[in-house]
């Protein structure tokens, strides 16, 4: 399902196996659930999205009418959505076996109430929607998919979101469909006619750009992307890596060069090519950027729109994401011939790359965010900088994922990011908004639970419960600089594990591996507790995979827990404090195996030597809508 936020940002819940396309959305998310707090307060359902599997059809089609029936909306999916009588759920959505994604919206035309008609059973007894006249048509030759796609489009909103051999490029279809159309090179393409891609939502603006950073898939022509900042909320989001001939040109990318409603452009990144820019021993050989590239970057950021300058970054080879800030005048640019006979110096060694980067800050700041294998050791890079050198630094800002409504999902993403487990331990936090209707998750670091990642993300003050090693003299431990308005909800510790013990019980020791020991979860308690308003929780992300929520009850029994816990064999441990707050699983494996709250009973059971496979959420097998 999709669903609409209260400040109309969208959110998905995730793919669960279902009996059929057109289920019930109370299957996605059931009354229980809803009842439970498991559906974010606010939010209406909108839209619903399925897959299609690849099936071979009971009745004969020619080979491009059978590739765009397996990968289309199928009329049992819009009739079933023109037959709702939810007005908000106006929307579908298929993600189709070839790669393909489609979506129909409905119109309400009198195309569309044709079609409507068309789509209903034609055995009211049965009610079963895909035996109707449209998909009889079809399957005895009297009508091809391609022009039922084409009824489709001209009846409600047909759009292709993203394309596929089949489908082309992404658009609005509204005229008749033609299948298999030849796709223009993304050089080649002048006018856009569809969005491109978007990022998720963040709360700030270098966490955006390094979501594209990590998403560049670095080839032979260089890409770029935009960033966007809400007018209504301040949050940000880039569209994805892309390749054009000219970003300079806003047609090439968005349709009619118009940007996305409701918000403002702020800045740009280049992704670097594979093209080879100076000779072997060069010390920035394949590290940075063609100086034409940066030319045509810094006069964008200038003049890309009227009275306003852009932010500047640079996604290089080496893993490194640079921020660039000219200062100079259009005067003091580089000349094309000066930039012609420079790239062919550093192709034949008559010229270094790093001489040319410090002309660059000569003029200018560059700034140093993500270090890689040879930008690195600084945050601001001087005339004395040399490429591969120093020791390292931390982040110039506190990193966050993306926006979730659910603080479990902030986890979960955080969760997902660093498994599987390969021998090193973290920390982060989930921060929440003052309504608690939006939650980000600390971006972890692999210092793990060292004193300054704690003093980093958790440090209250003098009286709280983190402090340094040894207090500074002279100044005051600077209190951590999270996203405005958001504060600590939840802690979250990723691999850690419990003291050893004397224990030879291989089943104690296998809960050692992949829960917490007293000592470190009381201290996170107390932690989240000098933080949080109710209810705070602290995060597990055990070894084995599993993603375990604990939601302290703040008791008197609960402190003793802890204090005594010390002494306690591990599944003793477990058990007190199952009944003096409340242990969730959130994401199961093979030792934790129930997702939902974990009950006295089921901690007495789970030990049990049986070694049998994960039940994933198995429904109904899908039956193939080709079924009549």
């Amino acid at each position: 399902m999709i669903l609409k936020r209260p400040d109309g940002l969208f959110v998905a819940t995730e793919p669960l196996r279902v009996p059929r396309e057109d289920f019930d959305p109370k299957w996605i998310l059931p009354d229980e659930v809803v009842a439970s707090g498991g559906f974010p307060a606010g939010h209406t359902i909108v839209a619903r999205y399925r897959t299609s599997p690849v099936r071979e059809l009971p009745f004969a089609l020619e080979v491009t009418q059978k590739n765009v029936y397996r990968n289309m909306l199928s009329t049992r999916v819009i009739s079933s959505s023109l037959q709702s009588p939810d007005t908000r759920l106006t929307r579908e959505y298929l993600l189709g076996s070839d790669g393909c994604v489609l979506s129909y919206t409905r119109s309400h035309t009198v195309l569309e109430d044709e079609l409507k008609k068309a789509l209903l059973p034609l055995k009211l007894e049965r009610a079963e929607l895909l035996d109707n006249l449209v998909e009889r048509q079809m399957r005895d030759g009297t009508l091809t998919p391609v022009e039922f796609v084409s009824r489709l489009g001209q009846a409600g909103v047909l759009r292709v979101v993203e394309g596929s051999q089949v489908w082309g490029l992404p658009r609005r279809i509204s005229t008749p469909f033609i299948a298999n159309l030849d796709r223009p090179e993304p050089l080649l393409i002048r006018n856009s006619l569809a969005d491109p891609p978007f990022s998720p939502v963040f709360t700030q603006e270098q966490d955006a750009v390094r979501y594209a950073h990590e998403h560049c898939r670095h080839g032979e022509s260089l890409q770029f992307g935009y960033i966007f900042k809400s007018h209504r909320s301040g949050h940000y989001m880039v569209s994805l890596p892309l390749v054009r001939q000219s970003y300079r040109d806003y047609n090439q990318v968005f349709p009619q060069g118009l940007f996305p409603q409701g918000y403002t452009l702020e800045g740009f990144y280049l992704c670097a090519t594979r093209e080879v820019l100076t000779a072997e021993d060069d010390p920035l050989h394949q590290a940075f950027f063609l100086p034409s590239d940066i030319d045509t970057g810094i006069r964008f950021s200038i003049h890309g729109l009227k009275d306003k300058k852009l932010t500047f970054y640079l996604s290089c080879l080496d893993g490194a994401l640079l921020r660039y800030q000219y200062l100079g005048t259009d005067e003091q640019l580089d000349t094309l011939g000066t930039l012609q006979t420079l790239r062919l110096q550093l192709l034949q060694g008559g010229a270094r790359m790093l001489d040319y980067v410090r002309s660059l800050i000569a003029r200018g700041n560059l700034d140093i965010l993500i270090e890689g294998r040879v930008w690195s050791g600084t945050v601001r890079v001087a005339a004395d900088w040399r490429p591969g050198t120093g020791e390292g630094f931390f982040a110039t800002w506190q990193a966050c994922g993306p926006l979730f409504s659910l603080a479990d999902d902030a986890a979960r993403s955080i969760h997902r990011r660093l498994a599987p487990y390969r021998g090193r331990e973290y920390l982060a936090a989930v921060l929440g908004n003052p309504t608690r209707t939006s939650f980000v998750g600390t971006q972890p670091l692999a210092a793990g639970l060292d004193t300054a990642q704690q003093l980093a993300l958790f440090y209250t003050g003098p009286e709280g419960p983190v402090q340094p090693l040894v207090q500074p003299v002279g100044r005051p431990v600077p209190l951590p600089v999270f996203p405005s308005r958001y504060e600590v909800v939840a802690a979250q510790l990723v691999y850690k594990s419990m003291p050893s013990t004397q224990s030879s019980d291989p089943k104690e020791q296998r809960l050692i591996n992949n829960f917490v020991g007293p000592t470190l979860l009381g201290f996170y308690l107390r932690v989240v507790r000098a933080h949080a308003q109710r209810p705070a929780s602290v995060y597990l992300s055990v070894r084995e995979g599993a993603l375990l929520k604990y939601i302290p009850s703040f008791s008197r029994m609960e402190e003793e827990v802890m204090v005594l816990g010390t002494g306690l064999q591990p599944s003793v441990f477990l058990k007190r404090v199952t009944s003096s707050g409340e242990l969730f699983v959130l994401e199961r494996d093979a030792l934790w195996r129930y997702e939902g709250r974990l009950s006295d009973a089921q901690v007495d059971t789970r030990d049990d030597t049986q070694t049998e496979e994960i039940q994933m959420d198995e429904a109904l097998r899908i039956r193939d809508r080709d079924e009549l």
